[in-house]
């Protein structure tokens, strides 16, 4: 859906001019989370989500908040049986993270209550999947969505998100210059999403490329649409599939996703291997499929969307890059 915002004076203030660093956030069952304040509220619970296009407020914080909403539609397919109403804000809106303030910006409000409810749940049962003790949800604690941030936020910053350290670093885009050893990737943009090409392989076949969404609203390390798993034979026989939840603004997936492990994924020269794969029953993306957390923690990632790269810096020392997964439970929350 194309949204038409309210336009006001765009401002983003950097604490020291040119940065913003050491922003903390939590990651949780594979998802990011940020402390973000709204109109000066206390501070918020936020996924930070590549794959959204547009920064998102839940709907019931923005009631609690009194903004003047406008009901412009559904949010058009994606994951979920019940789309819900999307609301543009027509107030103006400044949001804030620790280092940074944004005002101007659009923000839409989407109740995010099925989206919440679907993550808890997979969450507990997927409670003894292969995500390491310091990623995973206390047990009993139930994690509030209040928002996400999105392509908006992505596009007003480098965005460097240091998965070791629970650490995001904030970077003025026109002065920025990288002097790391990571490797970088070009980004396809597109008005709603970005995209990399890198290379799937499944046993016994040879590798294909595969045109995926990069995606930090994504739990699991790689995702395949149906269409591309069919057409290239990646998927693995039926005893070695397990039925997997999967969330998006609507909640629970409307079919049952197949989650199983491929061979390889291969991004330029970091191999990843037996990564753990969902293997969607319905079209969720445009794309071949997504690329998620689970595969990007592995490194530091840094999102530079004025200069449509990414780029991934391993540890310092990590040569190759294995992933060994099992579980049959996914989330992913952009859509």
């Amino acid at each position: 859906m194309a949204l038409t915002s309210p336009v006001y004076g765009f401002d983003t203030r950097l604490a020291s001019g040119k940065s913003a660093l050491a922003i903390p956030f939590e990651l949780d069952d594979n998802h990011i989370y940020v402390r973000v304040s709204v109109n000066g509220s206390q501070p918020l619970s936020f996924i930070l989500d590549t794959g959204a296009s547009h920064n998102i407020l839940s709907l019931r914080n923005a009631k609690s908040l009194g903004m003047g909403l406008q009901l412009v539609g559904k949010v058009d397919g994606g994951i979920g049986s019940e789309p819900p109403d999307v609301y543009l804000i027509t107030d103006a809106v400044s949001y804030s993270l620790p280092g940074v303030a944004l005002s101007g910006q659009s923000l839409v409000a989407i109740s995010l209550d099925e989206t919440q409810e679907c993550l808890n749940k997979a969450a507990e049962e997927g409670k003894d999947q292969d995500i390491p003790s310091g990623q995973r949800a206390k047990a009993g604690t139930k994690r509030i969505v209040d928002g996400i941030l999105g392509k908006d936020f992505f596009s007003s910053f480098v965005v460097e998100i240091d998965y070791a350290s629970r650490l995001i670093n904030l970077y003025d885009p026109h002065s920025y210059k990288y002097t790391g050893r990571g490797k970088s990737f070009p980004l396809e943009m597109d008005p709603q999403h970005i995209f990399v090409r890198a290379q799937v392989k499944a046993q016994g076949r040879l590798p294909v490329t595969a045109r995926l969404v990069v995606d930090t609203g994504s739990g699991t390390a790689l995702s395949l649409m149906k269409q591309f798993a069919e057409a290239h034979k990646l998927l693995p026989p039926d005893e070695k599939l397990t039925p997997g939840a999967h969330c998006g603004m609507g909640g629970s997936a409307k079919e049952v996703t197949l989650v199983g492990t491929l061979e390889a994924l291969q991004l330029g020269g970091f191999k990843l291997s037996n990564p753990l794969t969902v293997f969607y029953q319905e079209r969720v993306a445009q794309g071949d499929g997504l690329l998620g957390n689970q595969a990007l923690q592995h490194f530091k990632a840094i999102f530079d969307y004025s200069r449509s790269q990414m780029i991934l810096e391993p540890p310092r020392q990590v040569k190759r890059i294995v992933l060994w997964n099992k579980g049959s439970v996914s989330s992913d929350t952009h859509r």
